[in-house]
């Protein structure tokens, strides 16, 4: 075996070695955190969503999910309503690559939300706080930016449970229900950042 022969197989073996440990090293580092802003028409609130998960395959991620929301409502005048959603729950994610660096995706998850009712007639001020279920779905397409970041837009349904609470201003009583649309619509942009 020639000089030249042994560097070709030093070679082969150094690229192979390489690429094996950047295999393993995206492999041991499947974990992800999703930061995504957007805005629902029905309910005219922006909104914001965090997921911490890990990949679980080649197109399946898991994550703990937060969303909070801020609505003010006037539909019950003379009351005015400020409702403030936060969210706990999981979600999946399926991801379809399309091309080299991009493709589509599609969520699916649920959980509780801790709603915050600051209900206001003039001077008179009252504070409650109740639960609701949640389930939310995204569909959308994203696009690798760097070997860590990723990019993308899409649009989220979320369906709130229905609650109503009395409460009594000036010797009258009012129910406040909410949410004002059992489903709302938003579009979202957001980023991943892959560990």
């Amino acid at each position: 075996m020639n000089k030249q022969n042994i560097k070709k197989i030093t070679l082969a073996i150094s690229i192979a070695a390489t690429m094996t440990s950047t295999a393993q090293s995206q492999q041991n580092n499947p974990f992800f955190a999703t930061l995504s802003g957007g805005y629902f028409f029905d309910a005219e609130a922006p909104y914001a969503v965090l997921d911490l998960g890990k990949q679980i395959s080649d197109d399946s991620f898991l994550s703990l999910q937060i969303f909070h929301s801020d609505n003010s409502v006037n539909d019950f005048a003379p009351v005015v309503v400020d409702e403030t959603y936060t969210g706990f729950g999981v979600s999946f994610k399926k991801y379809q690559q399309i091309g080299d660096n991009g493709g589509l995706y599609y969520s699916a998850g649920g959980g509780i939300a801790f709603i915050d009712l600051d209900a206001s007639l003039g001077s008179d001020r009252i504070n409650e706080s109740t639960e609701a279920l949640y389930l939310t779905t995204t569909i959308g397409v994203q696009q690798k930016i760097s070997e860590n970041l990723i990019g993308h837009i899409g649009v989220r349904a979320l369906w709130l449970d229905s609650f109503s609470e009395d409460r009594t201003f000036g010797g009258t009583t009012y129910r406040v229900r909410g949410p004002k649309h059992s489903i709302n619509f938003g579009l979202e942009i957001g980023m991943t950042y892959k560990f």
